[in-house]
């Protein structure tokens, strides 16, 4: 047992459980995320629909979501509500700090199956098993090339957001990720 609480229904039981077991049985065919809830799951594909109905008021970013809004805005006002325990970095969202957190520990339980170099995040791993399996699953929408990491596919993209004026002047896209269409 788990904890002490109770449930009306068998399905909330399940979910519920699945807080304490970290299992997520949910899984994007797009990106391979995985998520405790079908719900959640289901919201999150919207991540990759394309639809972008919510706009940021400051720099007109279009987002999915009124959430994705609030939380983007902080890059505007610069608030970083979210403090590390351990060295007082702020962040300015939860996840960022969750992420950083592992950085003070020592514990690297994501291992490579072909080489043992150990991570403590499964993100770094699964770039990381790209460089041995050449796996480069980020398109570029405007060239068709592929990167092994999306971090390599925003800085190419700049390449195709400068269009140059006769004198030399540079004119950036509003969005350039737009071209972007990780699969």
């Amino acid at each position: 047992m788990f904890c002490d609480q109770a449930f009306a229904q068998l399905s909330t039981l399940h979910q519920h459980i699945r807080r304490h077991t970290k299992e997520k049985p949910f899984c994007c065919t797009v990106c391979k995320k995985a998520f405790a809830t079908q719900a959640v799951l289901k919201y999150h594909l919207e991540t990759h629909s394309g639809r972008k109905t919510h706009d940021c008021p400051v720099c007109g970013r279009g987002y999915h979501s009124v959430s994705n809004v609030n939380k983007h805005m902080r890059t505007h006002t610069g608030e970083r509500p979210y403090k590390c325990t351990v060295c007082g970095k702020p962040f300015s969202a939860n996840n960022h700090l969750k992420r950083h957190l592992k950085t003070h520990s020592t514990l690297r339980d994501q291992v490579c199956v072909f080489c043992d170099q150990a991570f403590t995040h499964l993100d770094n791993l699964r770039v990381h098993i790209h460089r041995h399996t050449n796996e480069k699953p980020f398109n570029c929408r405007e060239c068709k090339k592929a990167f092994a990491t999306n971090a390599d596919l925003k800085s190419h993209l700049k390449t195709h957001s400068e269009v140059r004026k006769p004198q030399g002047h540079v004119n950036k896209l509003k969005n350039p990720t737009s071209f972007c269409n990780r699969k």
